[in-house]
C-alpha cells in the first residue's frame, strides 16, 4: 500500500513553483542583457517578476491549502456534534 505524503506534496510544489517560477523570467532577463546591451536592468526585471510571480502562487498554494483542511475540519467537528446527539 502506498502511504499518502501530504506534507511532502506540498513542500515539493512549494519548491518547485519558486525554482521554476523565478528561474524562467531571471533567464529571459539575462538572455535579453546579453543581446540588447542593457545589463542589469532586464536581469533585475526578470528577477522582479519572477519573485512576484512566486509570491502569487505561493500564497495561492497556501490558500487552498488552508481551505481544505478547514472544510476537513469542518466535516470533523460535524461528525463530532452528530455523534453527541
Amino acid at each position: 500500500m502506498i502511504r499518502k505524503r501530504p506534507i511532502l506534496t506540498l513542500i515539493l510544489r512549494l519548491g518547485s513553483a519558486v525554482l521554476f517560477l523565478s528561474a524562467i523570467p531571471l533567464a529571459t532577463g539575462i538572455w535579453a542583457d546579453r543581446h540588447l546591451g542593457m545589463a542589469p536592468w532586464l536581469t533585475l526585471a526578470g528577477m522582479l517578476i519572477g519573485v512576484a510571480i512566486s509570491i502569487v502562487e505561493v500564497w495561492r498554494v497556501v490558500r487552498n491549502r488552508y481551505a481544505e483542511l478547514e472544510r476537513r475540519y469542518d466535516r470533523a467537528d460535524d461528525d463530532i456534534k452528530g455523534a453527541d446527539a
